[in-house]
């Protein structure tokens, strides 16, 4: 609520509108959480419908923040610092696997703080975004920290497909078009 009555007090609301027509992935956000809102015209399960759409309010965070960070500095910041709490996560889940950390009761049978849906997509996005920043071996120890967590540790399936899929995106990325089947045969690889 903070984050939506500061962005309101800013104002600059042209410029903010513009800025999110031209980003395709802030648009299919807000497409996504409308199509959540127009699908309860059709339910057969109002209040399931009604918790959905309030699981997916958080979407509608996505133009706010995508807005308020308005320069290159503010973006490495928010970056960093998503990846430094995700690291904090990877080591508060390994404590609470190997039971040196008790928090409650919901933690002992998903070894994370959050949600471990959501976490494990998480920490796929965060992978991905360090193999593709590759420079030092502390990162490539973190990224085996991080995919033991994902398919050991924790057992979010969404969070392993998105994995897979973004290890495809990556070996594209690095090796063209030939990466698509290296990727398909690393995915391979890895699912035996």
């Amino acid at each position: 609520a903070l984050i939506f009555l500061l962005w309101f007090i800013e104002g600059n609301f042209k410029s903010k509108i513009n800025k999110i027509i031209e980003n395709k992935a802030v648009l299919a956000f807000i497409l996504l959480f409308f199509l959540y809102a127009v699908g309860l015209l059709w339910t057969t399960d109002l209040q399931n419908g009604l918790y959905i759409l309030s699981k997916g309010h958080y979407l509608l965070l996505t133009p706010v923040i995508y807005t308020a960070i308005s320069n290159e500095k503010e973006k490495v910041v928010a970056i960093k610092s998503f990846i430094g709490g995700l690291i904090c996560s990877v080591f508060a889940s390994y404590l609470l696997y190997f039971n040196i950390l008790k928090f409650n009761a919901l933690t002992s049978s998903t070894h994370t703080l959050v949600h471990y849906g959501y976490y494990s997509i998480y920490l796929s996005f965060t992978i991905f975004y360090l193999l593709n920043s590759f420079k030092k071996m502390t990162v490539l120890l973190l990224v085996i920290f991080m995919t033991i967590n994902l398919f050991f540790i924790q057992y979010s399936r969404a969070g392993q497909l998105a994995f897979f899929v973004l290890i495809i995106l990556f070996m594209i990325k690095r090796c063209g078009i030939k990466g698509m089947l290296y990727g398909i045969i690393l995915v391979c690889l890895l699912l035996t």
